[in-house]
């Protein structure tokens, strides 16, 4: 019954080499005081650690292997019906894509709004942007013995090599047999398309979302805050679930030398963006996959984009492909005041887009990486 939906690959990336573990220690160790908040960085070092430990073991991967398919096979047995709809939630991606996992007995494809150069952003740094979250939770790490990442021993820090950085960028331009295959998908001619990173092993998520709480009155500086001993704690073995991990890089408008920074209204700004979130949906059409948990990629004071403009971009090239996919949600969490005014905007856009997906009825491909 699930077989067609882990086709990339049915089982997670294996458990690292010791040298991949020797660099990820030496990684991990590199990077521990480059923060001034010295409480909130111990504690994500410590499960950080831990989410390593956790993947580096051979058995450990198997037992989670082994419980994701049989919670799979039970949530089928009383799954329901894709909703055929765009949805907006506002929730984190743990929980939203848990529970879409849970009713529907589906894999979901989850958007990583990645960092151009190192795979996982700065997970290794204790930074805690979406990018690192994801990491935090999951067994996402292993790709770092994937190719296209390498490690400089100068730094102790991962690196994406050229291949990669173009393809988390979408600047890798599809070939002509993609080319058809995605016009025959999407019934139309494809003169020019893009694809970005699509991690072709199956993730896990084992972990529970960073929780964020409202800050003590005294804390004027700040509204929202994490609380520690909930954030990240492991899942019950029943809540594991799998899912793909989607890598694409938005414009980053927050760095000083960003070409972005002062050309928010350039029609330069909205190609690439359209160029970007259009790859997005097309490599996952490219591998037949009709279940995505999308987010406001891109928006948050990391990148600072713009909201309405990114909203709009999606609603146009969803509706471009509405009948490709059966289910997408926009993950937006309620973690502070800007969130808010994203959920509201994403919501007013691109809430209940129907969606017909005729996937089934088309011939499969061996889509290059």
């Amino acid at each position: 019954m699930f077989n067609r939906f882990f086709r990339l690959s049915a089982n997670a990336a294996s458990a690292p080499t010791q040298t991949l573990m020797t660099q990820m220690l030496q990684a991990f160790s590199a990077h521990h005081n480059l923060t001034n908040n010295y409480y909130k960085a111990h504690w994500r070092r410590l499960n950080f650690k831990d989410t390593l430990v956790r993947i580096a073991s051979a058995e450990n991967l198997a037992k989670m292997e082994a419980q994701v398919s049989q919670n799979l096979n039970q949530w089928g047995a009383h799954s329901n019906p894709s909703p055929g709809i765009v949805q907006v939630i506002n929730s984190d991606w743990v929980n939203v894509t848990l529970d879409a996992t849970r009713n529907h007995a589906k894999t979901y494809a989850v958007l990583n709004p990645a960092d151009p150069l190192f795979p996982g952003g700065k997970v290794f740094e204790n930074e805690h942007h979406l990018e690192e979250k994801i990491w935090h939770c999951s067994t996402c790490a292993l790709s770092l013995g994937q190719p296209g990442v390498y490690f400089n021993k100068k730094n102790n820090q991962f690196y994406y090599d050229k291949t990669m950085q173009d393809m988390v960028l979408a600047r890798k331009a599809l070939s002509r047999q993609e080319r058809n295959f995605l016009s025959s998908k999407r019934g139309e001619e494809i003169p020019k398309s893009f694809k970005v990173y699509l991690n072709t092993h199956r993730n896990i998520c084992f972990k529970g979302p960073e929780i964020i709480v409202e800050s003590s009155v005294e804390k004027a500086d700040a509204t929202f805050d994490v609380n520690i001993l909930l954030s990240h704690r492991p899942l019950p073995a029943r809540d594991l679930f799998p899912f793909h991990e989607l890598r694409s890089s938005a414009p980053n408008r927050h760095d000083n030398h960003s070409f972005w920074k002062y050309n928010l209204n350039s029609k330069s700004y909205e190609k690439c963006l359209r160029t970007r979130i259009a790859a997005q949906l097309d490599t996952l059409i490219l591998h037949d996959i009709e279940h995505a948990i999308l987010n406001a990629w891109g928006c948050d004071q990391n990148y600072q984009n713009n909201p309405i403009l990114i909203a709009e971009i999606y609603q146009e090239e969803i509706e471009k492909r509405a009948n490709c996919f059966s289910h997408i949600i926009f993950s937006i969490p309620n973690e502070q005041e800007q969130q808010l005014e994203l959920y509201s905007i994403f919501k007013n856009h691109l809430n209940g887009i129907q969606l017909t997906s005729n996937l089934a009825k088309t011939p499969k491909l061996e889509v290059s990486i």
